[in-house]
């Protein structure tokens, strides 16, 4: 009897941790989206000529990582900027990442407003391109004006 409950429990064990499982890729994209905008990013900026990147993330708080690692991986020269504040000098292209989570923190909305805040269109005129990236993750990428 007391094996047979021993056996009956690790089986039920079993069964309720293989059906709870975590799903193969986080909700957001994970490293697999992490990839494929990098490789995006990748591409815009070889179309404009840049030989590196800037990465700055909004807010100025968060890491650049989740973009970094696979642009890196990927055989960019990359320059993380922690800096705060309006950019005031590049590497080669600009790459925003804005999480939308904390635009109570920026101060403004990703997609537009917080990145103008960022790059000043005096110095970066309009985007290369604007895109998300992830639920809640816009990248915008800027060509300093020369």
């Amino acid at each position: 009897m007391g094996r047979a409950l021993v056996i009956v429990t690790v089986v039920a064990l079993l069964g309720w941790n293989l059906a709870d499982q975590p799903p193969a890729t986080h909700p957001d994209g994970g490293f697999p989206a992490a990839e494929l905008a990098a490789a995006r990013i990748g591409r815009i900026a070889s179309t404009a000529g840049a030989t590196a990147l800037t990465l700055r993330s909004l807010p100025d708080f968060k890491s650049t990582e989740a973009y970094l690692y696979p642009l890196v991986r990927a055989g960019a020269n990359v320059r993380a900027d922690a800096g705060t504040g309006p950019v005031t000098a590049t590497i080669g292209t600009l790459v925003l990442i804005c999480d939308s989570l904390f635009e109570s923190a920026i101060g403004a909305h990703c997609g537009g407003p917080a990145e103008t805040r960022t790059a000043p269109p005096a110095r970066f005129g309009e985007p290369l391109d604007r895109f998300s990236a992830a639920p809640g993750r816009t990248i915008t990428i800027y060509r300093p004006i020369q």
